[in-house]
């Protein structure tokens, strides 16, 4: 019976552990640089609507190197319509 405490006890600081860092990283914003490619790859959208946003203003992109870079939080704010 025993035994069965200290899984169950172990169990629980595993998932305690689990959701720390879950929010961790859901409070942490994600500021990974990605391509113009990689950006219609996550959005789903083609790349004459991620133009259209961008020259909109709906959707924010930065020139790194003479290229469109965008964070996974632009593109999900233009996802979600903010």
């Amino acid at each position: 019976m025993k035994n069965l405490y200290n899984t169950n006890l172990l169990l629980l600081e595993k998932v305690e552990e689990v959701k720390k860092l879950i929010l961790e990283q859901k409070t942490t914003p994600n500021k990974k640089w990605i391509d113009f490619k990689s950006a219609i790859q996550w959005s789903g959208c083609s790349r004459s609507t991620l133009d259209r946003a961008i020259r909109a203003g709906r959707l924010r992109c930065s020139k790194i190197n003479k290229k469109r870079m965008f964070t996974i939080e632009w593109i999900d704010f233009f996802m979600e319509g903010k």
